[in-house]
């Protein structure tokens, strides 16, 4: 995985105090966008999954709120980061996923790849909690079999992200009045609820 950075501490990318971590590479290329030293896919530098969860282990859980995915576009490194957030969430902290897709468009590479409507998705994952994706997606038939298994991190991911900010940065919809996101036509998404519904579910 290929990170722009970390920052140890944050009160501006999600509630609380968070531990954000900035991936690298990212397909969107919003015009306007605050952090385009994150657009290369072969910048920044090489990040061990093992370290940063042992640096997220170390953080006082009484004074921090949760981590932060954003980047750069973290669905390019679902796999890593759905690892991350797991260990997250077992210290009691909440995950924000930051994503140029959207909610919608992250469903349809879900169903795209391991079959089944979005209210089936979410009972796969009430019924199979202790299971990983990847073993949720065997359990269904795959239309590009090659490629089923990096979506399948796609909904690991999703699974263990609380709160999405979903959508392109659109300048021309610039907002700086909004809490935690840079244009109106972003949404913060509650995950949960928006799996249980059928539909998408904001704070």
């Amino acid at each position: 995985m290929r990170i722009a950075g970390i920052v140890k501490e944050s009160i501006v990318d999600g509630e609380g105090l968070r531990f954000v971590i900035f991936v690298q590479g990212c397909p969107h290329r919003c015009e306007g966008c605050h952090n385009k030293d994150t657009w290369c896919l072969d910048g920044g530098q090489i990040a061990d999954v093992d370290s940063i969860v042992g640096q997220i282990k170390r953080l006082d859980t009484d004074v921090y709120s949760g981590i932060t995915f954003s980047g750069g576009e973290p669905f390019l490194y679902a796999k890593e980061l759905s690892t991350i957030a797991k260990e997250a969430r077992a210290l009691g902290l909440d995950v924000v996923t930051y994503t140029g897709y959207t909610y919608e468009q992250i469903l349809a590479d879900i169903q795209t790849e391991i079959g089944g409507a979005e209210k089936e998705i979410a009972e796969a994952i009430a019924e199979t909690a202790t299971e990983s994706a990847t073993e949720i997606a065997t359990k269904r038939p795959t239309k590009r079999p090659k490629e089923a298994n990096n979506n399948s991190h796609k909904l690991d991911l999703l699974k263990n992200t609380d709160t999405l900010i979903d959508g392109r940065f659109d300048n021309n919809l610039k907002d700086l009045s909004l809490a935690f996101k840079g244009s109106a036509n972003q949404r913060t998404i509650d995950v949960k609820k928006s799996l249980s519904a059928g539909k998408v579910v904001e704070y």
